[in-house]
């Protein structure tokens, strides 16, 4: 009799730490957060940081659970050469910062050649 109780408390075990474990496995390696809300949400703000004034291309856009409820993101933004890279830095942190709590967004500017008289072949 002692053998059933010891194997329904193992059972009754394993259904407790399972969730548990499989939280903390995901924490571990910083997986990219499994809400379908979050997913959706975030993949929608990047497509609309996409069509912002001045933003040429969004790319190198990551996101990972930092910890439980915590998530953290990074993305690198290819605008104009006359674009305004506050306007585009504070769009990206206001649209991103609705899913993720810590976002790092890097700019970078297209050369403008006709600084130089040059123009694009």
């Amino acid at each position: 009799m002692s053998f059933l109780l010891s194997i329904a408390a193992a059972f009754l075990i394993a259904q407790v730490a399972w969730p548990l474990f499989r939280q903390s496995m995901v924490l571990l390696s910083q997986q990219t957060p499994d809400s379908p809300a979050m997913r959706d949400g975030f993949a929608r703000a990047v497509r609309e940081l996409s069509t912002f004034p001045g933003v040429l291309e969004v790319r190198n856009v990551h996101s990972w659970a930092l910890h439980l409820g915590h998530s953290v993101g990074s993305l690198h933004i290819r605008a104009r050469a006359d674009a305004d890279e506050r306007a585009i830095l504070d769009h990206a942190t206001q649209l991103l910062g609705k899913w993720l709590c810590d976002v790092t967004v890097q700019t970078e500017k297209d050369v403008d050649l006709n600084l130089w008289g040059t123009t694009p072949a």
